[in-house]
């Protein structure tokens, strides 16, 4: 019941230093932790706009203080709050004088609520604007705020209004400005840069602009870094850039293989790694720059390293670029070298994972595979099981089509004698779909029972 009107002697006074000693005894903490009323009410009476001078008090106990943010931060509406222009310029302030202490800490948790937040960050878009934003993080001398500040524009630009419209081409000097935080002494505002330009690529068009204004050399010499945090916003970006077809050539020529393949051998984190194999799996979808993935022992051998990965999608991602080579450039010589890796064996594997996507695809790389050796899919122990599996468990006609016509590969090469039994099984399982509303999956099915037919009269004669 005390606590009623030290609140309001705190508030009504907005005094500076009888809110300090509020917030030190802890009362703020006790009050404002379940009771949104209260928050609320504490707003009404220019609460924020005091607390937010605390750090700055001579007698400042940054602990306290960092615990009553905290807490704070449960509300949501208090994050819009902090959102606003006026109090994120002082959150910004404030980094300076907390390091070192768990305020430091505490403002950092904050900021990074704010950036993974669509909403929060379309609140500073509207009251500052990403040019407002980027102008106030260049006017800083201070390195945090100045950082800090920068990651918040990079996150800006992650928004739709950034990436699906025409504001790059209107705004080219933007991609100048971020192309220079990308030189910066300081890491964090090199990783902001490589941020912000990763986000802005995540639509074709503007990653064709990018690339025209040599972001990929840019990012590609960067990647010499030591940093893992830097490592991770570079080949994000990379990866985004990557995935539009009139790039990959470009991704190619800036040397930025011959580095993944780098990280691919030496990097321990793992989500480096994945970003590593994801770039070099966007490249096997081309076939100019797949045949050029193929020229790399290094990156392959690598791959099929982690193709024997604790890591499901380590595992599971590395064995796809197998398969994508499979399926987008395979020929007799791309195929011998690849079986140097054990590459066939992988791909059959993949048969047996949980996601169907991934099976998917194995089917298609068998299908190509088949072209130049079906006998190493007919000799498979487990190929039969796999796609018998697949026939049965999914719900997905296109795949279950593609089921099918492995199957067909398959058991044209076997030996009917040896045979009937299971030409009676495939016979059964095929006939049901034979008036399947999937076109692929009826003509699969077709030829496969057409073939039976021949296999088992030939048993006959």
């Amino acid at each position: 019941m005390l606590y009623g009107p030290l609140l309001m002697f705190a508030t009504k006074t907005a005094n500076l230093e009888s809110l300090y000693h509020t917030v030190a005894s802890g009362l703020l903490c006790n009050l404002c932790a379940d009771n949104e009323k209260i928050v609320k009410e504490l707003l009404r009476k220019s609460f924020l706009k005091e607390l937010l001078k605390l750090p700055f008090h001579p007698k400042a106990d940054h602990e306290t203080f960092s615990k009553c943010l905290h807490i704070l931060t449960y509300h949501e509406f208090m994050l819009r709050e902090f959102a606003r222009k006026e109090n994120l310029e002082k959150i910004l302030n404030c980094f300076e004088v907390g390091k070192g202490s768990s305020l430091y800490t505490e403002l950092n948790h904050l900021l990074n609520l704010i950036i993974h937040n669509e909403s929060l960050l379309n609140i500073i878009n509207d009251e500052f604007g990403i040019s407002a934003l980027i102008s106030f993080g260049e006017d800083y001398a201070a390195c945090d705020k100045r950082r800090r500040t920068f990651m918040l524009a990079a996150s800006l630009l992650s928004l739709d209004c950034f990436i699906n419209s025409s504001y790059l081409e209107e705004n080219r000097n933007v991609v100048q400005l971020l192309k220079g935080w990308c030189w910066d002494e300081d890491s964090e505002v090199r990783c902001a840069g490589a941020l912000a330009l990763g986000n802005l690529a995540r639509s074709d068009h503007n990653a064709y602009l990018l690339a025209e204004d040599g972001v990929i050399s840019l990012l590609t010499s960067m990647l010499t870094s030591n940093y893992v945090k830097e490592q991770h916003s570079i080949l994000s970006a990379l990866r985004n850039l990557a995935i539009p077809e009139k790039n990959k050539s470009a991704v190619v020529k800036a040397g930025t293989l011959e580095l993944i393949g780098k990280y691919l051998a030496d990097s321990a984190f793992p989500a480096v790694l994945q970003l590593s194999i994801s770039i070099i799996k966007s490249l096997c979808l081309y076939a100019p720059t797949c045949k050029e993935v193929l020229k790399k022992p290094q990156i392959l051998s690598t791959l099929e390293k982690w193709a024997k990965h604790d890591d499901e999608e380590i595992k599971s991602e590395s064995i796809r670029i197998f398969s994508f080579i499979m399926r987008t450039s395979l020929s007799e010589s791309a195929y011998n070298e690849l079986k140097k890796y054990g590459a066939v064996a992988l791909v059959i594997e993949l048969l047996n994972s949980r996601f169907e996507v991934l099976k998917n695809d194995a089917l298609l790389a068998l299908q190509a595979v088949a072209r130049y050796d079906d006998s190493i899919l007919v000799d498979s122990m487990n190929l039969d099981k796999y796609i018998w599996e697949i026939v049965k468990g999914t719900k997905c006609d296109e795949m279950r089509s593609n089921a099918f016509s492995l199957a067909l590969v398959i058991l044209s090469q076997r030996d009917p004698r040896a045979s009937a039994n299971e030409y009676t099984e495939w016979k059964l399982c095929a006939e049901k779909y034979v008036k399947s509303t999937h076109k692929g999956l009826r003509s699969s099915v077709t030829v496969l029972l057409q073939l039976i037919s021949l296999k088992v009269s030939s048993l006959t004669q």
